[in-house]
Order: structure tokens, then sequence, then C-alpha cells
């Protein structure tokens, strides 16, 4: 599909503007919200499938060729370029009152993520993603950092007792200076930590798409986990700065390959 840049500012207004409206409602009802569990055993709330459905008429309005899969409503229409929609990126710290939430749009064309917003309504932080173009925030360029190895922070994904988790980590630590476990992406696209690392996550391709495109075009590196290439629909990823991308990778790969 010919995506051309005023088609792309154009998406960004009709994304852009559903997201917006419920902002206040999204700070208002954060932490005091009621949910259900689905299938998967993740929470959910109706106030994630209004936003999505609302999204999906106004993205079909928008241009009706495009498919959508969305997190909690499905898949329709075409599947060689399609919106990927997580109405609310981290329901579970919506719903515990966490202020890392966002809504997430990604638009993948051929296979490849090409597009993507990402809207935090507590801050009212607006990140868009254009393939080429770099990483905004507010309409402001913003970089992944640099930091060398022995100072570098990672965000894991993951769950604290899977072997594969516990083997990444004791690889890394002693030469790194920290971990944490957020499952925010954002802080690693501005630079304020040095990369995500994610191994057996139940997540969906609405999580990775996004993570993949936003890390990649701050200037960082991403790929699979033993991987030169990066498939969003694989969870095992490893997206860092290019200085500790080849160290942590080669890490990682030599740890977890024991547990097989």
């Amino acid at each position: 599909m010919n995506l051309t840049n005023d088609f792309l500012i154009q998406a960004q207004g009709c994304i852009e503007r559903v997201f917006r409206s419920y902002r206040e409602e999204q700070i208002k009802m954060s932490g005091n919200i009621e949910t259900s569990m689905k299938a998967n055993h993740t929470v959910v709330t109706e106030l994630d499938k209004t936003i999505e459905k609302v999204l999906r008429a106004e993205l079909l309005k928008f241009d009706s060729s495009i498919g959508i899969e969305g997190e909690e409503l499905g898949i329709e229409g075409s599947r060689e370029t399609y919106w990927l929609v997580d109405p609310i990126d981290g329901t579970d710290s919506f719903v515990r009152g966490i202020p890392i939430y966002r809504n997430v749009v990604t638009l993948i064309d051929n296979g490849q993520p090409v597009f993507a917003l990402v809207y935090r309504p507590v801050t009212d932080e607006l990140f868009v993603a254009a393939e080429g173009e770099g990483v905004h925030r507010n309409g402001k360029p913003v970089s992944i950092g640099n930091r060398p190895l022995e100072r570098s922070t990672i965000d894991i994904m993951g769950r604290l007792d899977d072997l594969d988790i516990q083997s990444a980590i004791r690889a890394i630590q002693p030469s790194i200076d920290g971990v944490r476990r957020t499952s925010d992406f954002l802080p690693v696209v501005q630079g304020q930590l040095d990369g995500q690392l994610s191994l057996n996550t139940g997540a969906g391709p609405w999580d990775f798409a996004p993570r993949a495109l936003l890390i990649r075009e701050a200037g960082g590196r991403v790929a699979n986990i033993g991987s030169d290439t990066y498939d969003f629909r694989i969870n095992n990823f490893l997206g860092t700065n290019s200085i500790i991308f080849d160290d942590l990778m080669d890490s990682i790969v030599k740890a977890t390959r024991k547990n097989d």
C-alpha cells in the first residue's frame, strides 16, 4: 500500500482524537473500575472494549480498505495492511491506579510495523513513530540512550519464576547496572532505560509491534532472541541501544540454551 506522509498525518489525527476524547475518563476510572477475566487470565474492563469499538469505527470510516486486529474485539478486513489496536496497553496497571498505562495503535504493512502512535493519558504525552522518520514525543524528536554496558539498566518482560528469565538475569546482571520489571517501553525510547528484554510472555502482537518500531526508530537495535532479525509475532526479543546489544544478546542466548 502507498502510505504517503499526508495519509499518515490524517490517520494520526483520527486516532489521536479518539484517544484524547477518553483521557479524562481514563484518569478518573484508573484504580476505580470493575474488571473481568479473559480466557488468557488477564484482566479487561468495559472501557477497554468501548475505546476499541469507537476507534475501530473511526478507522474504518477513515479508510475501509485497511483491516483491523484488536486485542479485545478480534480481526476484520485485510491482512496485508491492517491496524493493530491495544485500547489500554497495561490494563493491569490501569486498574491498580499505576499511571503507566497507554493507548496504542500500530499500522502493519506487508508483515512489518511501519507507523505507531502511543498516547499516555496521565501525562498527556503523544509518541509517534513512522518508518524512517524517527520518534517524536509531543512533536519533538526523542532518542535512545548511549550508556555503556556497565551503566545500563534493562527492563524485563516475563514471569520471574520462568527458568529462561532467571537464567538471563543471572547471565547479564554482573555486567550491567541493574534490571527492572515494568513492561513499559517508553523509558527505553526516551533514553531513561537502556533496553528491554522479553522472554516467554503471553502478550500479543499489539504489544510487540509498537515496541519494536519505536525502539528501532529511536536509534536502537531490535531482534528476536538468537536471531539477527525481528518478527513481532514472536514474543521473545531484545531491544537496546546499539552499544550494548551484541554483548547482551550473546549472554542471553548462551544462558537460555542451557534450559532447552
